[in-house]
């Protein structure tokens, strides 16, 4: 059997046997939401927004990003909430 990757209909005993725990919520033979690396990114930096009160520069310093690349992934997040 060919082991399945997060994100891929895994089962919570199987990435428990293969990250060593299981998630909170799971319970052997559940299948696992997981999100996208793209969902968590979005969602992290609308969480650092949040905490610089909307002040993008500031959010691009503490992000250690560009600014324009702020502006891009902002732009994706608004792109997706359409």
């Amino acid at each position: 059997m060919t082991p399945k990757t997060p994100g891929h209909g895994n089962t919570a005993h199987q990435l428990g046997n293969s990250c060593g725990t299981l998630p909170k919520q799971a319970t052997p033979g559940s299948v696992v939401p997981w999100p996208s690396l793209q969902h968590v990114e979005l969602r992290y930096i609308g969480e650092v927004l949040r905490h610089c009160g909307n002040n993008k520069a500031q959010a691009a310093r503490m992000l250690n990003v560009d600014y324009k690349t702020l502006l891009r992934k902002l732009a994706q997040m608004k792109g997706e909430s359409e």
